[in-house]
């Protein structure tokens, strides 16, 4: 199969199959453990800022031509007023880019590989048949490697290089998640959370709407993640927005 033709069947698979693991619906309570597990894709545009200033997008069809690979999971084990959840994001993929660096330097080409895993402990305060609540704590270990591809346009012909950088960053959290039933099958899921730590902050923002079945749950939403880095890595700032869609399980 021909290279595009795959990456193009991996981005749609990184679409279709997927989950709103990143809020999956907080149910009411049952005893003993309950077991959740959600695969999902995001579809966003990336929007990154260089130290010095440098600003360049990657959109949501560079993500469909170029990506190489992705994974986007989230584990929840439940039991009583209490739940445990992990959700991890991994991706591989580039954008060329003609953004000028200076009077002698242009932009060629980012290429971003990162992973994201987000683990939480929570506890609900409110559960009613409209209503669960329930606030979190916890961490965010976040990875990137980022290779600029650089032109120097001082030179006949002009000659490119490339350099990257890898940097990981921890950060503590904490959030409120929930979900409102409109009725027996449909229902709004939701969550926010803001976290510090080697990161000078970082927003995570979540909203959808839900249909239930049995034992699954499909969701459409839209999620909004915000870094600022800070002066410590070869990003300044980084914002992932867009929509995602999938399915949850429930064991």
């Amino acid at each position: 199969m021909p290279k595009r033709s795959c990456r193009l069947g991996i981005a749609r698979l990184f679409v279709v199959l997927c989950s709103a693991g990143l809020a999956a619906p907080v149910m009411a309570a049952e005893e003993g453990w309950q077991f959740d597990l959600a695969i999902y894709g995001w579809l966003p545009n990336i929007d990154v800022e260089l130290p010095g200033g440098t600003k360049t997008k990657i959109t949501q069809s560079d993500i469909v031509n170029n990506l190489d690979m992705a994974f986007m999971g989230t584990a929840q084990l439940r039991k009583d007023r209490w739940s445990l959840r992990t959700d991890v994001n991994y991706f591989d993929l580039q954008h060329k880019d003609r953004s000028p660096l200076g009077q002698r330097l242009n932009l060629r080409k980012i290429t971003l590989q990162a992973a994201l895993i987000k683990p939480t402990i929570g506890y609900r305060l409110l559960e009613s048949p409209k209503n669960v609540v329930e606030i979190y704590a916890g961490g965010r270990y976040f990875w990137i490697e980022p290779t600029l591809e650089i032109e120097r346009t001082d030179l006949d012909p002009p000659t490119t290089s490339q350099g990257s950088q890898s940097d990981s960053l921890w950060d503590a959290l904490v959030g409120l998640r929930g979900e409102h039933a409109l009725n027996e099958r449909w229902f709004i899921p939701y969550f926010a959370d803001v976290g510090t730590g080697d990161s000078d902050s970082v927003i995570d923002l979540f909203g959808g709407v839900g249909y239930r079945f049995n034992r699954l749950d499909a969701i459409a939403a839209w999620r909004y993640l915000d870094y600022d880095f800070g002066n410590d890595i070869a990003l300044d700032t980084m914002t992932i927005n867009g929509p995602l869609v999938g399915v949850r399980f429930a064991f």
